[in-house]
């Protein structure tokens, strides 16, 4: 699970953009992006887009927000 920011209870539509021109589409659920709703490709290149890069660009509710989340981090998710 990801959760996006403070509103906890924000569903829709949700953009995540990574520095190499990833981009993920999905839809996020009382603000929370979970792997049990999300593709097993799509939730695989979220945590690849996670471990190896700095920063994503967040797109909700029709606002982007560019978001530093420090050095990437080899970490397993199940």
């Amino acid at each position: 699970m990801v959760q996006l920011g403070a509103d906890d209870d924000f569903s829709g539509p949700v953009r995540i953009a990574f520095p190499d021109e990833t981009v993920i589409d999905v839809q996020a659920e009382r603000g929370r992006v979970a792997n049990r709703v999300v593709v097993a490709e799509t939730w695989g290149a979220l945590l690849d887009g996670l471990r190896g890069h700095d920063m994503l660009e967040l797109t909700m509710n029709g606002s982007s927000r560019r978001i530093e989340t420090g050095e990437g981090q080899n970490f397993t998710c199940n």
